[in-house]
């Protein structure tokens, strides 16, 4: 298992979010998605003010960010690492969680799989030893319950729209 700093665990998360929500929109949609989430929970999390987001002026110039991605996330390492890790990990659980209310539950959850994909087992386990969880369970019950909500109503329709062509 890697050791790695709350910084270098920090900015890995950062880097990921970045790179999973640009895939699915835009790399500028992903910078703006992080400033805004990170501008929110400052309030309880002060030491995210020592996480800076590069500004994007123009997509053509992020146009291969998958190879400059480094460059996005910048952090004072020497603030960070000198937080409590488990106070590091309730900032990436609101973190992950803002994100799915700001997403919705489907796009949240797709996302997270991908983060959790893009991200790696180590730093997975990293993260999860800090006090996340990301309730990719929860989250599939919840979708799964939703798709069986509306084939159901499909069924419904498909049998009550039957039942009056019969009776025509």
């Amino acid at each position: 298992m890697i050791e790695e700093n709350n910084s270098d665990i920090m900015k890995k998360v950062m880097n990921s979010f970045f790179k999973v929500i640009g895939k699915r929109t835009t790399p500028a949609h992903a910078w703006l998605t992080l400033k805004i989430l990170i501008g929110k929970l400052t309030y309880n999390y002060n030491f995210l003010n020592s996480i800076y987001v590069t500004e994007i002026d123009s997509i053509k110039e992020m146009e291969y960010y998958d190879t400059s991605i480094k460059n996005i996330v910048n952090i004072e390492t020497d603030v960070i690492n000198n937080v409590n890790r488990k106070m590091i990990g309730k900032a990436i659980q609101s973190l992950s969680d803002e994100l799915i209310k700001y997403l919705g539950k489907k796009a949240g959850y797709h996302l997270l799989c991908e983060f959790r994909y893009d991200i790696g087992n180590e730093y997975f386990s990293i993260i999860k030893s800090m006090g996340v969880d990301f309730n990719l369970d929860k989250l599939q019950n919840d979708l799964y319950g939703w798709v069986t909500e509306e084939n159901s109503l499909h069924e419904k329709d498909r049998k009550q729209k039957q039942i009056i062509e019969e009776l025509i």
